[in-house]
């Protein structure tokens, strides 16, 4: 089950140039909090990649194991650029 939370608007925010929900999930929560902390907040705020849709793909994955008991199928081999 997702779990929504109260999006807390801790500072003043222009709302022409941000989207603000009102609620997101507990996963964006943590994901964007990490990006923020790792990458810096201009990261988290205009990432290259969607963390919304990161955030439902994982949440979605973790719902179908928990349901099926299926084990996580690599389908990419992990590499990075040096």
């Amino acid at each position: 089950m997702t779990k929504y939370i109260k999006n807390e608007i801790v500072e003043i925010i222009d709302a022409d140039e941000y989207d603000v929900p009102e609620n997101v999930t507990q996963m964006e929560m943590i994901i964007y909090d990490w990006v923020a902390h790792k990458y810096g907040i201009s990261e988290a705020e205009n990432p290259s990649w969607n963390i919304s849709d990161l955030a439902k793909y994982i949440e979605d994955l973790q719902a179908l194991q928990q349901s099926t008991g299926a084990e996580y199928a690599q389908s990419n081999t992990v590499k990075y650029k040096l």
